[in-house]
């Protein structure tokens, strides 16, 4: 595994437990977030548990690649709801910043589906 790829697992783990954390904390920003979004607060439970879990599990030898999509795909999500709203770029950048990671994360590991990471 190259440093490149650590570097970005690593990334990874450290953004989504903090942000998965805040949403799972209910904390004012990601409260006021999620109300500007029109989505419920066990919406934000959700994807919360969601980024905790793929945070963990993108340093799991075996659920790395399938960890790593299921980020992106989150991210995705996050990317299309920041601009439906009419966000910024700024504000959009994080989300799509963290899902290229994921993607890149996914591209390294998906030849070694299966093998640990």
């Amino acid at each position: 595994m190259g440093a490149t790829l650590l570097i970005a697992r690593w990334m990874l783990t450290v953004a989504f437990l903090l942000a998965g954390g805040a949403k799972l904390a209910r904390t004012r920003p990601m409260v006021e977030l999620f109300e500007t979004f029109g989505l419920p607060s066990q919406q934000m439970m959700l994807v919360g548990a969601l980024e905790v879990a793929g945070a963990i599990g993108v340093q799991v030898p075996y659920v790395t690649t399938l960890a790593a999509l299921g980020l992106a795909v989150l991210m995705g999500f996050a990317v299309s709801h920041h601009m439906r709203v009419g966000h910024s770029y700024g504000q959009t950048a994080p989300a799509a910043i963290l899902g290229g990671v994921a993607v890149f994360v996914v591209w390294q590991t998906w030849p070694l589906l299966g093998v640990p990471a």
